[in-house]
C-alpha cells in the first residue's frame, strides 16, 4: 500500500515539473542538436556520497544523457561498509527547474543490493552550477530518496562529470 502512495506522489512531482519546464534551452542558437533530441553530448564521471540512514559513505559514477527537456541519469554507488558490499543502481529522468536555473529534479527507479535485492522509486533533487563556456567539467550535487520496502534512506552525493565527444 505504501508503494502505491509513493508512485502517486512521484507522478504528481513529475507532472508538476513538466508543467514548469519548457524548451527554451534547446532553442538557443549554437546548441548542438543530434539524434533523439540530444542538445549536448553525454557526460560521464565519478561521485562520492553519504547515506544518512546507514551512516556510511559511498563511491560511484554517473552517466548523464541530456535531451531537449529531460535528462537521463544512470548512476551506481558502492557503500563503504566493513564486512559487506552493498550497492545501489539508479535510472532517473530529471528536468531543470527553469525559474531556478541551476536546480534539477525528477525521479526513477533504484535497485539496492545488500544480501538481497530491493527495487523502489527514487526522488532526485540536484544542483548543477552554471557551466563555464568551453569547459568539459560539469560539477553537481544531488539528494536522493529511495523508497524501499523496509526503509526510505536519504543520500547526498556530489560529483564531477566530463563531457564526452568534444
Amino acid at each position: 500500500m505504501r508503494t502505491g502512495r509513493v508512485m502517486v506522489l512521484f507522478a504528481l512531482v513529475a507532472v508538476g515539473l513538466m508543467a514548469v519546464s519548457h524548451d527554451a534551452e534547446a532553442q538557443r542558437p549554437g546548441r548542438r542538436r543530434g539524434l533523439a533530441g540530444v542538445v549536448n553530448p553525454p557526460e560521464l564521471g565519478v561521485r562520492a556520497g553519504y547515506d544518512f540512514e546507514s551512516d556510511h559513505f559511498s563511491l560511484g559514477g554517473q552517466l548523464r544523457i541530456p535531451g531537449r527537456t529531460v535528462q537521463l541519469l544512470l548512476s551506481g554507488d558502492s557503500y563503504i561498509e566493513p564486512g559487506t558490499n552493498p550497492y545501489q543502481l539508479n535510472a532517473d529522468l530529471v528536468l531543470q527547474v527553469r525559474p531556478l536555473r541551476p536546480l534539477y529534479a525528477g525521479g526513477g527507479l533504484g535497485y539496492f543490493h545488500s544480501g538481497t535485492g530491493d527495487l523502489g522509486p527514487n526522488i532526485v533533487v540536484g544542483l548543477e552550477p552554471a557551466r563555464r563556456r568551453g569547459s568539459a567539467i560539469r560539477p553537481y550535487a544531488e539528494g536522493r530518496w529511495t523508497f524501499l520496502d523496509n526503509a526510505t534512506p536519504f543520500r547526498f552525493v556530489f560529483g564531477v562529470n566530463l563531457v564526452l565527444g568534444r
